[in-house]
């Protein structure tokens, strides 16, 4: 049987314009790495394509991608 990982950290909540993960609430965009670090999302790489950092580009998703990551998560907000 395979055995099912919990996400660490644990995303707690979410409202417009903030995420709670774990005891941190953060007003900003994040990202949330493999090994469970929390880092401000650079929102350059999609807001030079597209003019918006609410969509996400192929070059900011190749950012963000990691090696052994079988997902990638993305919150469209409220």
């Amino acid at each position: 049987m395979k055995e099912v990982s919990t996400m660490k950290p644990e995303i707690k909540s979410t409202s417009f314009g903030s995420i709670k993960v774990n005891k941190e609430e953060y007003e900003h965009d994040i990202i949330i790495t493999l090994d469970g670090e929390i880092k401000k999302r650079k929102k350059k790489l999609s807001k030079a394509i597209s003019g918006s950092s609410h969509i996400i580009s192929k070059d900011e998703a190749k950012f963000v991608y990691e090696d052994g990551a079988g997902d990638l998560i993305i919150g469209s907000g409220q």
